[in-house]
């Protein structure tokens, strides 16, 4: 009787450490996937030629997400987003910025081409 008790407690015990893990760690998941998904929409306005909106929506998300792996590829469409609406003082500062951080990364000749022509 005694061990079944023990074994039944072990359990609830269990269970609730198992459900406070599981509530710490859903935000911090939630927010990945808001990150994600306010990138996939800020590139999809780019693609769709909604310039405003994109910038609109990767100021937002640099704002929210400075850390995120993403930051700076969102920054290189943010800088595209300028450009494509002739803001070239600011596509060029967001170009700079880009380089800055990856000054030999994979989209880092594409930033400088358009930095010449801001």
């Amino acid at each position: 009787m005694r061990k079944q008790l023990l074994t039944t407690i072990s359990r609830v015990a269990k269970f609730v450490c198992g459900l406070l893990l599981a509530c710490v760690l859903a935000p911090a998941s939630a927010t990945a996937d808001k990150a994600g998904d306010d990138f996939n929409l800020g590139v999809g306005l780019y693609r769709s030629q909604r310039y405003e909106l994109a910038i609109d929506t990767f100021t937002q998300f640099l704002k929210d997400f400075p850390e995120h792996p993403r930051t700076n590829l969102a920054r290189l469409y943010f800088a595209l987003s300028l450009d494509s609406l002739e803001q070239y003082v600011r596509a060029r500062e967001q170009f700079v910025l880009f380089l800055q951080a990856e000054p030999d990364g994979r989209n880092a000749a594409e930033a400088r081409y358009r930095i010449g022509e801001c």
